[in-house]
């Protein structure tokens, strides 16, 4: 159970769509916890936090903030593809400049198109663009949140992953 403490600003750096099979949303299986992001967005801003939530696909970024919002949260929604380097200090520059700080940020964003290959298998850009995602992408995140966590003196990173 998360403390119940209003005012907390996180941030929440998703990958928005599907992930290379009809049935993956935000990086988990429907089948399994459905719709990550959303579930952790919404479960925060119960619990009282405003939270800014991103991806690439603006429509689906939207549609979760009327949600929130229609739920008496607070949220903002910033596109964002974490694998482009300005696009995660942006995101991290509209979080602060609409609320002033940021408190937490959660990466939750990994791409992995057509399922594991064997090393023989796959092609360099396959294998680039997921390192750019998967790995760049969560440090361009947290290198843009330290920035503003550090001079406020405080802050928290989750990042999510999996194997």
């Amino acid at each position: 159970m998360i403390k119940k403490k209003s005012g907390r600003i996180i941030s929440l750096a998703s990958v928005a769509g599907q992930i290379g099979h009809p049935d993956i949303w935000y990086g988990v299986s429907k089948a399994g916890i459905i719709n990550a992001t959303k579930s952790f967005a919404k479960l925060f801003a119960k619990e009282g936090a405003t939270v800014v939530i991103s991806a690439r696909r603006k429509e689906a970024l939207e549609k979760v903030e009327k949600e929130i919002v229609a739920l008496g949260g607070k949220a903002l929604s910033v596109p964002t593809d974490i694998s482009k380097v300005e696009d995660c200090e942006n995101l991290i520059q509209e979080t602060v400049k609409a609320f002033g700080k940021i408190d937490v940020l959660v990466n939750n964003a990994g791409v992995l198109d057509s399922g594991l290959k064997a090393i023989d298998k796959f092609a360099d850009d396959e294998l680039n663009r997921i390192i750019e995602t998967n790995q760049k992408g969560t440090m361009y995140c947290m290198r843009a949140a330290l920035k503003h966590m550090k001079a406020a003196g405080a802050g928290s990173i989750v990042n999510v992953a999996s194997v």
